[in-house]
């Protein structure tokens, strides 16, 4: 028999030649549970009682270069969406569709962010990209603003689950530009849907992921995968024994190749290893693929 384990980490590089980290990231832990004092029921012990929809909460931002509070603005990001998930979530229950908490709640968090950020500032100068992830196995939600990214390495391919909020990505999209140029495009970098960034608004974009075991994911800032392509990304990944050293491995790499910009990764990893027969085996869950927001 077997059981899951997982293992996470998060790492974050200040870019050369800048005064202050612009990039932040954030690993949590989210538990449904149950102090139980008194019942007429014939419960073993008197004690807390976990329920099923344990979750990991994962995010990253990456202040928008160029703002003058851009190092402030992803921090705040950080912060507020993790106090209005904690609002939300409203332990031991939170509202939650058949398999978890609904991308609609997750959509209306970041707009809570977004009014936080406007509420701070006189004029439209803090800005931040902020790509949220809510794991509770096996469901993956992620919602997401910018151009900071979520992927998934099944065996050997890196699945990109976000798609870049760039004035590139957009015109790529739009058949204005072909793929080939978007790398080398002048907009690659211009956001056309950030936190803070505008007060017309902010446009979350959300999507879900059933994982399997051996599955990682991989949550970065633009300083990463601007450095490293998919391949070696997913490589970096294979050959790292924990997601400490993937962190590492990935940051010192993407340095290497010349990157000057923050670098921020947090790696999140999934498998199983052999259980006691005398274990309850845990329920089996199928695995489906991405739906679109």
């Amino acid at each position: 028999m077997h059981h899951l384990t997982s293992d996470f980490h998060g790492l974050s590089h200040p870019g050369r030649q800048k005064s202050q980290n612009e990039d932040h990231f954030f690993i949590s832990s989210i538990n449904r549970s149950m102090l139980i004092e008194q019942s007429s029921l014939p419960i073993e012990d008197w004690s807390t009682r976990q329920g099923t929809q344990s979750g990991k909460l994962l995010m990253v931002a990456d202040g928008v270069g160029g703002h003058p509070d851009g190092h402030l603005a992803g921090g705040l990001a950080v912060y507020t969406a993790a106090r209005q998930l904690l609002e939300a979530v409203d332990l031991p229950g939170y509202p939650e569709d058949q398999t978890g908490p609904s991308r609609q709640m997750l959509r209306d968090v970041l707009q809570n962010v977004e009014a936080q950020l406007q509420f701070h500032q006189g004029e439209p100068h803090m800005a931040t990209t902020l790509t949220l992830a809510l794991i509770t196995w096996p469901r993956l939600t992620v919602v997401h603003v910018g151009d900071s990214r979520c992927y998934v390495k099944r065996d050997k391919e890196l699945i990109q689950l976000t798609t870049d909020h760039t004035i590139a990505r957009q015109l790529v999209e739009e058949g204005v530009i072909p793929p080939d140029q978007l790398e080398h495009s002048r907009w690659r970098h211009v956001l056309w849907n950030a936190l803070g960034g505008d007060s017309q608004g902010v446009t979350p974009q959300a999507c879900r992921f059933d994982l399997q075991a051996g599955d990682q994911v991989l949550l970065c800032t633009n300083g990463l995968y601007e450095q490293l392509d998919q391949a070696e990304i997913a490589g970096i990944l294979g050959a790292a024994d924990t997601c400490e050293t993937a962190c590492a491995a990935l940051i010192n790499q993407a340095v290497a190749a010349g990157g000057t910009d923050d670098i921020t990764a947090v790696v999140g990893r999934f498998a199983h290893v052999e259980q006691d027969q005398n274990e309850r085996p845990p329920v089996h869950q199928e695995t489906r693929e991405l739906v679109p927001a």
